[in-house]
């Protein structure tokens, strides 16, 4: 039947949707090109199936000498799949800009989280300069300046004051706090944990009975 064939297009477009939306939790760079691209082709059938659901429709409420009533139900019924696949056309693209937009929430994300790490490395070298530029003065009577373990003991201070410092801004959340890809996945796999249970429960009922 008209429209039939289309079915077949929309479940391989809902496919490649889901695809690239795992590879936008992954910020992907060929993520923004392959949207583009769905977007096209999206739009390129829909404008096959409007113009002829409108020609089915007219043809569904012709007059009865012009169609005949079992006709007359045939078109209703391609009009009805057409109505369908123009709604999992807008469905389709309402889902391409969900994806967008958690390409660039996770860009942004994977973005903040090197800037962060750029930041906490900066705060923990900064100390460390701070000795060795105090210690590297060609000063007389620097502390430990003549003692034979004097460097001992500044290098053992410098790697207690860095672990410190780490352990601080992981305490704070600073350092290894959980992504969106981890949350997405988690709440993924509860989601399907979820779907699974009644089916489970339900089968238990059933061997109960």
């Amino acid at each position: 039947m008209i429209g039939r064939r289309f079915l077949d297009v929309l479940v391989e477009l809902d496919r490649r949707i889901e695809d690239v939306g795992d590879r936008a939790l992954h910020a992907d760079s060929n993520v923004l090109g392959e949207v583009q691209v769905l977007r096209r082709e999206a739009a390129t059938v829909r404008t096959m199936l409007r113009p002829q659901r409108h020609v089915l429709r007219a043809l569904e409420v012709s007059q009865p000498f012009l169609v005949t009533k079992r006709a007359s139900t045939t078109f209703g019924d391609a009009v009805d799949i057409h109505d369908q696949l123009v709604e999992s056309l807008e469905t389709s693209r309402s889902l391409l800009a969900d994806v967008l937009d958690t390409y660039r929430g996770t860009a942004g994300e994977k973005l903040a989280e090197i800037t962060t790490l750029l930041t906490v490395y900066a705060a923990i070298i900064l100390p460390l300069t701070l000795v060795v530029g105090f210690f590297g003065m060609n000063l007389p009577n620097m502390p430990l300046q003549d003692s034979a373990w004097g460097w001992v003991g500044v290098t053992a201070f410098m790697m207690i004051g860095t672990a410190m410092s780490w352990t601080y801004f992981v305490s704070r959340g600073f350092v290894g706090a959980t992504s969106v890809r981890s949350r997405g996945a988690r709440i993924a796999r509860g989601l399907a944990s979820a779907v699974r249970r009644p089916a489970r429960s339900q089968g238990s009922e059933g061997s109960m009975d």
